[in-house]
């Protein structure tokens, strides 16, 4: 019951407010010290205590479709554009909390969709409904390699190790060097693919699709090695925050818990969005933290 709650008082603060972004949130994630920053609407968000602490617009994006956090936590990459004309990248300074830059290099025909950094934080990996993603280097916002090949729009990216992963409204997650060559694709999917994270601290990649299912690959040998079933609706959002636990936002609103290595299913209490998940976020520090969704209507947070 206490747990029921405090999600029901935070998520009343964050809908009700009268200064909150119109649209749905696309990306959460937590800030080092306190609070969130999210991709809500045409905005990036900075939210503490439930309320807006900052807001900030890209110049010629109508819409922020995803934010990714850099590794040192200080820069967040936010994708963007205007739907079916325009799309190109920003960094945020977190401290600032501002737009620093737009990389100019990268001009897509279609809106970027999905951002990730290298673990060291020096590239930056674009996707965009056009169908192509580039490697841009974080520091001097220069394009480094496009990556050309999917049939579809591309709505996820992940970076690990060496190794890009696109996955694509085709079906289909195509892995890359960070050299721009294609080294294999993944097909086992029957949906569009809408996320996909690493594990913590490994090598193993998760998939989240339209076809109801969530798949564990090994992508640096193109094998997939389990799915996992029981998303009504199609799966649409993935974090793996412990080794233990991965985190799966679908399309009914529901998140939900698969144990590993057990692969049995749960649904995570608090908080539930009334409409799609599109991302989710936990505060680090503690075996459990505070989860919040992206989602239809906005940002949700809670213990859980």
């Amino acid at each position: 019951m206490r747990l029921f709650c405090a999600a029901v008082a935070i998520l009343w603060s964050l809908q009700t407010g009268a200064d909150l972004p119109k649209g749905a949130a696309t990306s959460v994630a937590p800030l080092r010290d306190s609070g969130w920053i999210a991709a809500w609407g045409g905005e990036v968000v900075v939210l503490e205590g439930g309320a807006p602490a900052a807001r900030a617009t890209v110049p010629g994006f109508e819409r922020i479709t995803a934010l990714a956090m850099a590794p040192d936590g200080r820069r967040a990459a936010l994708a963007g554009g205007v739907p079916g004309r325009f799309g190109s990248a920003a960094l945020y300074d977190v401290g600032e909390r501002r737009v620093v830059t737009i990389c100019e290099s990268v001009q897509f025909k279609d809106v970027a969709t999905c951002a990730g950094f290298t673990a060291d934080g020096s590239k930056l990996l674009v996707g965009s409904a056009d169908g192509t993603a580039a490697l841009i280097d974080a520091r001097t916002h220069k394009k480094l390699h496009e990556l050309r090949g999917h049939t579809g729009p591309i709505l996820a990216c992940a970076v690990k190790d060496g190794i890009l992963v696109t996955g694509s409204a085709d079906r289909t997650l195509r892995v890359w060097s960070e050299s721009g060559e294609l080294l294999r694709t993944l097909t086992q999917h029957s949906g569009a693919v809408n996320a996909l994270t690493f594990e913590p601290g490994g090598r193993r990649l998760v998939s989240a699709a339209d076809d109801r299912t969530v798949r564990l690959w090994d992508p640096f040998v193109g094998r997939m090695i389990r799915s996992f079933r029981g998303f009504p609706g199609g799966a649409t959002a993935l974090l793996w925050p412990l080794p233990e636990e991965l985190l799966v936002g679908a399309t009914d609103g529901r998140l939900r818990r698969i144990a590993l290595p057990d692969g049995v299913l749960t649904d995570v209490e608090a908080p539930r969005e009334s409409g799609w998940i599109y991302g989710v976020a936990v505060r680090p520090g503690s075996s459990k933290g505070a989860v919040a969704l992206a989602g239809t209507h906005g940002v949700t947070a809670a213990p859980r």
